[in-house]
């Protein structure tokens, strides 16, 4: 090192040779914070946390319900759920109709995620009825289903295909 004599001051010593290999890896680490703040900040402005992203569930699946016979507007009480994720958001979603002899489905995918979205029909003779499958996001599917048995439940399921 060399030192500078100056008139009114102390010696000043000229700065050390910063290595280009040590630059190069302080502009990598404040390139990988600045990914890192990125995506933290743009999942709180999405009011989703990090590691939900990363949580995979393959199967959605909602229990539909019955609707309600006092409720009916006409000959066929109707009755509509959504099947949600972990982050709450609607997967998919019903609207049915249970008229004398049969079901009229309507199932609908809400999300590009890869899931297709139908109903399942459990008649309580044993039988087991599905309707058309809707996907990708935002088809809608009708299905038009017999009554095999007077009783029966039935759940809407999303689920990944791939």
């Amino acid at each position: 090192m060399s030192a500078t004599e100056l008139a009114f001051g102390d010696p000043v010593r000229e700065p050390t040779a910063v290595s280009r290999r040590s630059a190069f890896g302080h502009r990598i680490l404040l390139l990988l914070i600045g990914a890192v703040t990125g995506v933290l900040v743009a999942t709180a402005v999405a009011g989703v946390w990090p590691w939900t992203i990363l949580t995979y569930e393959p199967d959605l699946r909602v229990n539909v319900g019955r609707p309600n016979p006092a409720d009916a507007l006409g000959p066929c009480p109707q009755r509509s759920t959504d099947v949600r994720d972990h982050r709450d958001d609607t997967a998919g979603s019903i609207w049915y109709r249970e008229c004398g002899d049969y079901l009229e489905i309507w199932v609908t995918d809400h999300m590009k995620d890869g899931r297709c979205v139908w109903a399942i029909v459990h008649w309580s003779n044993g039988v087991v009825d599905t309707s058309e499958r809707a996907c990708p996001a935002g088809k809608m599917e009708f299905s038009k289903i017999a009554k095999y048995a007077p009783d029966f439940w039935m759940e809407l399921v999303a689920v990944n295909t791939d």
